[in-house]
């Protein structure tokens, strides 16, 4: 794990109090039209679960405390998702389920990305 650390300067209109040393986190949304594009591309299906409330289940035994128990995929799609960066390959196997991909020879591509085995596939493709 890598911390990626800068000095910035920020301007705050009430006083906050604070130490040397303390983290200051920053949660950028994305843009709506970019927001947009990207919910177009989904399939009707899940189009039509945007709304929708879902569970978020921790992976490993330690819950972090700042991260919602339920939100929906709209919530997600604006606040959560790096629109602009590469997708990570446990991404890439999401989104290759037939609930997300309806096309099988796209689908199996998606899958092959996934692995360590599609390598050059992925960097081909991403």
């Amino acid at each position: 794990w890598q911390q990626d650390v800068r000095h910035i300067k920020l301007s705050i209109p009430s006083p906050i109090s604070y130490k040397a040393g303390d983290v200051a986190c920053i949660l950028p949304q994305n843009p709506p039209s970019d927001i947009s594009k990207f919910t177009h591309r989904l399939s009707p299906q899940l189009q039509s679960q945007l709304h929708r409330a879902i569970a978020i289940r921790p992976r490993r035994d330690k819950s972090d405390k700042s991260f919602p128990k339920t939100t929906t995929l709209s919530t997600l799609i604006s606040d959560v998702f790096d629109l602009h960066s590469h997708p990570e390959r446990e991404d890439l196997h999401a989104l290759s389920h037939p609930s997300v991909c309806r096309d099988d020879v796209q689908s199996s591509k998606l899958l092959e990305m996934s692995t360590s085995r599609g390598n050059a596939l992925y960097v081909d493709y991403v």
